[in-house]
């Protein structure tokens, strides 16, 4: 009898510390050491525990129960659980399954799906996926949340190293909108395809993200095509080779800095972003490209609008070049 509670504790002591290490990673500051008070119940007889810890504003509650064989049922509530995007309140299900190697536990894992979440107070699509728990990692994958899916991997040793990836394909803008704006309401049509990678540390996450969208609008901006590359430091992005189509065709470059976290801002952030016409320009002419569509297999076409210099013509003013010829350019690339 002794020699199975021992190996049931031994299992718990695992569960609880996989259990415990997904809400402890999130929390906002991961550089300095956190103490935090817990309680809990372990019933040996019902082969049942129960656990509970407070966070700051938040609180987690584990229950383990056994079942069978080496399977577990548990359920853990998050309430109110600030993360470096957003707080979350949420109920996670999971069957567990502990792997053991001759006498020790060598990881668990299994599936977990949530009910009755809330992100920013606000309810949300719930999401499912799987888990694996080995040699201090944590890693989950086919995490399906709507239109998203997630994969990504978890150090639970401090400072927790974090690697994920949250690729999404025809999410309507103003889901984004509402997200960015907060308060603020943006109104906006249109879908959204790409792919947002984070990694570092909880309290300095490296962002890199491109976002793709075809045929809609963002307030008073209608556009073809939109084109959005995004890297920093979050909550801090920069825009770079970024670039929006217009429907009268014309094509811009974005260049800007924005705040994600700063919603109360973000109308007067996104208003400061610079929104530049693509033109190149040399000694023998100025280009303009007016339109240009790159479909999903790399192909691009373009449009180009070009005025050739002309030195000798003398109707310009000093030191002014003069223009002689207006022409137009069709080019497709493969």
């Amino acid at each position: 009898m002794r020699a199975i509670n021992w190996c049931l504790l031994k299992r718990v002591k695992t569960l609880l510390i996989f259990c415990v290490v997904v809400g402890l990673v999130f929390c906002c500051d991961a550089r300095a050491e956190q103490v935090y008070p817990f309680q809990g119940q372990l019933n040996l007889m019902e082969k049942k525990f129960a656990f509970s810890v407070k966070l700051d504003d938040a609180s987690l509650n584990l229950n383990l129960e056994y079942k069978k064989d080496s399977a577990y049922k548990a359920v853990l509530s998050v309430h109110d659980l600030h993360t470096p995007f957003f707080e979350m309140t949420t109920e996670i299900q999971s069957v567990v399954n502990v792997h053991q190697q001759e006498d020790h536990i060598s990881g668990v894992s299994g599936l977990f799906w949530s009910q009755y979440s809330l992100i920013d107070h606000k309810t949300v699509p719930e999401m499912s996926g799987r888990f694996d728990f080995k040699d201090g990692i944590l890693r989950v994958d086919d995490v399906v949340v709507g239109d998203f899916t997630a994969e990504g991997s978890v150090d639970i040793a401090p400072p927790h190293h974090l690697d994920a990836a949250l690729n999404f394909e025809g999410v309507d803008v103003a889901y984004f909108l509402d997200w960015l704006s907060g308060e603020r309401k943006f109104t906006g049509t249109g879908l959204m395809t790409g792919v947002i990678a984070f990694a570092g540390l909880p309290s300095r996450l490296s962002l890199k993200a491109n976002i793709e969208s075809d045929g809609g609008y963002i307030e008073e901006l209608p556009y073809d095509r939109m084109v959005l590359h995004l890297q920093g430091i979050y909550p801090v992005v920069d825009l770079t080779n970024s670039t929006v189509t217009k429907t009268n065709g014309f094509s811009f470059d974005l260049d800007g800095t924005v705040d994600l976290s700063d919603k109360t801002n973000m109308a007067s952030q996104i208003a400061s972003i610079k929104i530049v016409p693509l033109v190149k320009k040399d000694n023998l002419q100025s280009e303009w490209i007016l339109k240009r569509v790159q479909n999903r297999d790399g192909d691009t076409s373009e449009t180009k609008y070009f005025m050739k210099k002309d030195k000798g013509s003398g109707l310009s003013g000093p030191g002014e070049d003069d223009y002689g010829v207006f022409g137009v350019e069709r080019k497709i690339g493969f």
